[in-house]
This record gives C-alpha cells, sequence and structure tokens, in this order.
C-alpha cells in the first residue's frame, strides 16, 4: 500500500509476521516484526488521518496500530471469535 503523504509503500508478510516499509527514493526495506505468533497472519491494511497504520491480523483474532515512523505498535483485540479479518478501512 503507497502512502500518498511520502513516498514509502507497505508490505505486510502474511507468514513472515511483520511488516516491510519500502522507501522509494532510497531503494531500501525497513522490516518491523508484528507479533510472532503462528496464528497472526498480517493482511490488509490502511492509514488513518493521524498516519498510523492499522492492520488486519487475518486468524489472529487482533488488529496491530503502528507507528511507521518508529515501528512500535499496540495490537487491539477483536471481541468476537474466528473473525477472520482481512481487510480494513479509515473513514475520516
Amino acid at each position: 500500500m503507497e502512502d500518498p503523504r511520502n513516498d514509502q509503500v507497505y508490505v505486510t508478510e502474511h507468514e513472515g509476521h511483520g511488516l516491510l516499509v519500502l522507501d522509494s527514493l532510497i531503494s531500501m526495506f525497513k522490516s518491523y516484526p508484528l507479533d510472532q505468533n503462528p496464528s497472526n497472519l498480517p493482511y490488509g491494511m490502511t492509514l488513518d488521518a493521524d498516519g498510523h497504520l492499522w492492520i488486519a491480523q487475518h486468524t489472529y483474532d487482533k488488529v496491530a496500530v503502528v507507528d511507521p515512523s518508529t515501528g512500535q505498535y499496540v495490537q487491539i483485540d477483536i471481541p468476537s471469535k474466528n473473525s477472520f479479518t482481512q481487510w480494513l478501512v479509515a473513514t475520516g
């Protein structure tokens, strides 16, 4: 997913349990590990108005919220079991 505010492209590592950030100006990747639980399969993502990246964690009943500038993240529990969340949409 391309960030419209800068030259970064975000790629989830579905089976690698992480996030890759491509800085297209210098053609370099940064890798940010997410929760390493085997059930965590990062998938679809969206950016909110503050620039935080929200990542669906398919089969894990959680959403990761990442600060792309630091790679730090928090996880939010989805209050239903077997949610199989794949896509997210930000409104704003």
